[in-house]
């Protein structure tokens, strides 16, 4: 017998590694450790990977806890979960092994139960099982949430199939940026948010703030748009009370034009001290960070002009982007999340001077972390209303709150109150 080609070998072989990998993290998420980490984690211990391999071990891994429930129910070795996982993500297979070519990638702007449907039909067709419903992708623990929770104009199977499309990458570009520098990365202008930029393919900090400077950072539309409805003047002060990573801060401080203050407070240090990272490389001197619990810590101004609190959520508007999190949140977990965005709404409040604005924004679409919250602590502050705002994407008017879906952008899905 002759041995297999060394092409076809190599194939073989990542497709190994990569099955090894998907169920190692597959076991890290089930015990509550965000992909990402896990990933990270594995790359510092494999530093003989080369970028070209890390990208496929990663595309792997997040295509199958994309489709994990489908998959894992077949009893399948692991390359084969791993093709079947990256063909059914509209992901490139390995050629070299004489795999079939992948299906075409779903699309996020415009996401179609029937498409999905048809991906259940042909697994049932490639594996001789029987043809999986929607719902199984997610975990049993959570599929009530698209029924129980579901937001007005949104069907359920529209939420299921926003939840399995990949939305591209975004930047927040700075004033400086030409189009000559977004055709060398093969970015689009957003022809909605002139400082909006989507990109083709993959890319790392490294090479955006390289071709495009430290001041253009990844920062998915819907986010690009809570910083628009938030409308900071030069000169004023405000506070991102949670403001982890510093997204929204920066985008605060750079319509600000870096005159006035931003204060940039979190719980988590690590993620403050990333904010004051960026915020230093992008030369913004308003922001000034600071380690707080905003839900019980005094405010670091108490007589701000306005308030941003993106609050902690149940994220269910990454989905598409972050697989990885339907297996790590309980839908027992809704209450204490609830709980705790009307504490911080309660305390942030009072920072606010009079006449000042407060945004409230969760990537998230149920009802219980947005609307209703929303009407049910206004009726408990007379001192607030809601704010008529024009929508940043569309151009129309609003009644000072909006849930953006994930194919507006096409990214997360975002609601934003003013």
């Amino acid at each position: 017998m002759t041995a297999p080609a060394p092409a076809i070998q190599r194939a073989r072989h990542r497709l190994h590694i990569a099955a090894d990998l998907f169920c190692e993290t597959g076991t890290a998420v089930t015990a509550g450790i965000p992909a990402d980490n896990f990933l990270r984690g594995a790359f510092r211990r494999h530093r003989n990977w080369g970028a070209k391999d890390r990208r496929f071990y990663g595309d792997t891994v997040f295509a199958y806890l994309r489709w994990r429930g489908w998959l894992d129910p077949l009893g399948l070795d692991g390359p084969t979960l791993g093709v079947l996982a990256r063909q059914l993500d509209g992901l490139p297979t390995e050629a070299a092994a004489g795999l079939e070519a992948p299906l075409l990638p779903l699309d996020a702007a415009n996401p179609d139960p029937a498409a999905l449907r048809r991906r259940a039909v042909w697994l049932a067709a490639r594996t001789g099982h029987p043809e999986p419903a929607l719902g199984e992708l997610y975990p049993p623990a959570v599929r009530d949430l698209f029924t129980s929770h579901c937001p007005p104009g949104l069907e359920p199977a529209l939420l299921l199939a926003i939840g399995q499309c990949r939305p591209p990458l975004w930047l927040r570009l700075a004033d400086s940026v030409k189009d000559v520098q977004l055709r060398a990365l093969d970015l689009r202008r957003d022809a909605r948010l002139s400082h909006a930029a989507s990109a083709a393919k993959p890319l790392s900090e490294h090479q955006i703030q390289d071709v495009l400077g430290p001041a253009t950072v990844i920062q998915d539309i819907a986010s690009q748009a809570v910083g628009l409805i938030a409308r900071p003047l030069p000169g004023q002060t405000w506070w991102d009370a949670c403001a982890g990573g510093g997204g929204k801060s920066l985008h605060l401080a750079a319509l600000m034009g870096n005159r006035g203050r931003v204060w940039a407070t979190d719980c988590r240090e690590t993620a403050l001290r990333e904010c004051g990272r960026r915020a230093a490389k992008a030369g913004y001197e308003t922001i000034a960070c600071r380690p707080l619990d905003a839900a019980v810590d005094p405010p670091p101004d108490p007589d701000c002009d306005g308030v941003l609190l993106d609050a902690p959520c149940s994220g269910l508007g990454t989905w598409g982007r972050n697989p990885d999190a339907r297996w790590r949140f309980q839908a027992s977990q809704l209450a204490d999340v609830v709980e705790r965005q009307r504490a911080l709404l309660d305390q942030t409040a009072r920072a606010v001077k009079p006449g000042g604005v407060l945004i409230y924004a969760v990537c998230a679409w149920t009802r219980a972390e947005t609307s209703d919250l929303i009407r049910a602590w206004l009726t408990t502050r007379p001192a607030f209303r809601l704010q008529p705002f024009t929508h940043p994407l569309t151009g129309l008017p609003t009644t000072g709150q909006i849930l953006i879906s994930a194919p507006e952008g096409p990214g997360n899905t975002m609601y934003i109150a003013r």
